[in-house]
């Protein structure tokens, strides 16, 4: 209660708190828990602009939480909306053409954020599917374990129908022993999963922004562990028990053999079949993403390829923000670490922003439905270009002339210049803004990556900072030196000499650009160690049916290593059976990849969906892991003796 009429210091400015929020409010979305609340109508005071940002119509960043009247469905409130947006449409008002309308979501169907909630949807699916794949596999060897074990007991279950015991008690005996196994697995897992989860929340991940989602385990996630794991082996545990229990009593009784029989052979052998099947698909989605990671990662963003650093500042209270700017630059740059010091009011791959003009160029139609063309945009100073390393490539840079009282000029880069002017020489050219200022082009630079690294050359606009003022600025450090310390040293820097100087954010050029190959890097990292799970759990299947085969068959080795044959035969006899069921079942798990790889193939940078590299090296690892799998028991069977190996039988 304290705390109520104290002042803070917040984003450069001072504020009275008026109020506390209760503690287990976290704010408007999840995942995002601000710890400071400000009213909406200090929109213009908190982030300065040219105009007045309340009363503008084409901002489009807005989420607004509504509450319908009484008996009104979310329809009827979206029809009343789109009423609206065809009225701005026909005023033509500026940033709402026919592709612009207001979109309604349920408060229930919302889980972190909007926008992010677009890729954190399909993400969880995928890696449920992953894990539920992974799951199978497990649970088939399992069941492929449980069928050999069947056949052991094929004497000792015949004897106990024999002697009276019901079928079914049979089997719930059976159920039971699978099902406990099931449920100490599960105990395992959730401890194991609980030890993995602290160490992914312990990763010091290149986030935009702070996430706090709550990931604790509790209750309902235990449970849904242990019912899953329950149910998984239940489910695979059954059909070993009722085959177990399916029985000729008289001749198992008369026969002391322990064979297990042609269809419970059958069965093993889809099981293991189906589960290297899997573990192919699995394998093959993890090739696309690592090769598409690597692709990612090899991309040109067109900047920050040498050492550097970023600090996002706001200079809010100054009358003059220019003029505060230009004179914390002049510190900055005595630093011996700064090379050169540039000056951005947007970044380029700036997760968080990015800001478009509306363009119009004459004998240029915009795209169908709207009323002008969209290019990316930023204002800057005149060094900017090589303290981010973009080269200028025709025309001139900036100019301490270039003022607010000069004409209004730009430069443009490669992507832009070609898209607007083609075969014509772009500086000199003119185009007109949304507002209807034109525009000179007196320069142009190389292309860079704007919004992502996958993306197509995109148009973009350079405005001098003195002719397009800014209250927030990134300032671009380049350094011959270690980029970490460059950044320690401007963020010091500006709390000496610039107390008033809000940091919203810094950080290296390196994790800057970090940050965009993050989901598909984390993607293939998560989908590599299920791949890689499934493998071994597979190998494991493979050694396991090998060598229950080879101590199924030891009379048939001995008899044929005592007529003559060579041990070398018996074992690749041994070795081809197990690896014919390995070829098939890689045969369909390739057939069924290449289906499924299409539905990944919007995810995917610089690798097409049927990658060759990735098609030819996941079978060719099936097989070198199955074939060490398999050949481990075949040689073990080779080197018995023939007597020892009928002796047994």
């Amino acid at each position: 209660p304290a705390a109520v009429g104290q002042t803070i210091r917040f984003a450069g400015l001072p504020y009275t708190i008026i109020g506390v929020a209760p503690p287990d409010y976290l704010g408007a979305n999840r995942g995002i828990a601000p710890e400071v609340f400000l009213p909406i109508t200090m929109l213009n005071q908190v982030e300065r602009n040219a105009t007045d940002q309340l009363a503008t119509y084409d901002s489009h960043a807005i989420f607004a939480r509504a509450r319908l009247k009484p008996g009104i469905t979310i329809a009827q409130a979206a029809a009343q909306l789109e009423r609206l947006a065809r009225d701005f449409r026909a005023r033509r008002i500026p940033g709402w053409d026919q592709a612009t309308s207001f979109r309604l979501i349920p408060t229930s169907d919302i889980i972190v954020y909007p926008p992010i909630d677009r890729l954190l949807v399909p993400a969880a699916w995928m890696l449920m599917v992953v894990v539920g794949l992974v799951l199978v596999i497990a649970c088939a060897n399992l069941a492929g374990f449980l069928l050999a074990r069947s056949a052991d007991r094929r004497k000792e279950i015949a004897v106990r129908l024999a002697l009276g015991a019901g079928r079914g008690q049979l089997i719930s005996q059976l159920l039971v022993e699978t099902g406990l196994v099931a449920v100490l697995g599960g105990v395992v897992g959730v401890w194991l999963g609980r030890g993995l989860l602290r160490a992914v929340l312990a990763l010091d991940l290149p986030l935009p922004l702070q996430i706090t989602l709550e990931l604790a385990l509790d209750w309902r996630v235990v449970v849904f562990s242990v019912i899953v794991s329950l149910v998984a082996g239940l489910l695979f545990g059954l059909a070993p028990a009722l085959q177990s229990t399916r029985l000729d009593l008289a001749s198992i009784i008369r026969d002391e053999s322990t064979g297990g029989g042609r269809e419970k052979g059958m069965v093993r052998s889809l099981l293991l079949g189906g589960q290297v099947a899997v573990t192919v698909i699995l394998l093959v989605a993890a090739g696309l993403f690592a090769r598409s990671f690597d692709a990612i990662r090899k991309v040109d963003p067109g900047f920050g390829h040498a050492g550097g650093a970023l600090v996002w500042a706001a200079f809010r209270e100054q009358r003059d923000p220019l003029l505060a700017i230009e004179q914390l630059q002049r510190r900055l740059r005595e630093l011996p670490e700064v090379r050169s010091l540039g000056l951005a009011s947007d970044i380029h791959l700036n997760a968080l922003n990015s800001t478009t003009m509306d363009v119009l160029v004459d004998g240029v139609e915009p795209p169908l439905g709207r009323l002008s063309h969209a290019a990316g945009w930023a204002s800057i100073d005149s060094s900017f270009f090589d303290a981010a390393g973009i080269r200028l490539t025709a025309g001139r840079n900036f100019t301490v002339f270039d003022t607010d009282s000069a004409p209004a000029v730009a430069i443009v880069n490669q992507a832009f210049a070609a898209g607007f002017f083609p075969g014509r020489e772009a500086v000199g050219q003119r185009f007109r803004t949304g507002e209807g200022t034109v525009i000179e082009i007196v320069g142009v630079t190389s292309t860079t990556k704007v919004r992502s690294l996958a993306e197509t050359p995109q148009p973009f606009i350079y405005r001098p900072i003195t002719q397009h003022r800014a209250t927030e600025a990134w300032l671009v450090a380049r350094t011959d030196g270690d980029p970490e310390r460059l950044l320690v040293a401007l963020n010091r820097v500006i709390r000496e000499t610039a107390p008033d100087v809000f940091v919203l954010q810094s950080r290296t050029m390196a994790r800057h650009l970090e940050i965009m190959s993050l989901p598909i890097k984390m993607a293939a990292s998560a989908l590599a160690v299920f791949a890689v799970l499934a493998l071994v759990i597979a190998s494991v299947g493979l050694y396991g049916m090998v060598s229950y085969s080879v101590s199924q068959r030891s009379r048939e080795v001995g008899i044929r290593l005592s007529l003559g044959a060579n041990r070398g035969s018996v074992i690749r006899l041994l070795l081809f059976g197990g690896l014919r069921l390995v070829a098939i079942g890689a045969a369909i798990g390739l057939a069924v990849a290449m289906v499924s790889a299409q539905l990944l193939s919007g995810l995917l940078v610089g690798v097409p969906a049927a990658d060759p590299v990735t098609f030819v090296a996941v079978p060719l690892v099936i097989l070198a892991v199955a074939g060490v799998a398999a050949y481990l028991p075949a040689r073990k069977a080779g080197a018995v003796e023939p007597v020892a190996a009928l002796r047994a039988e």
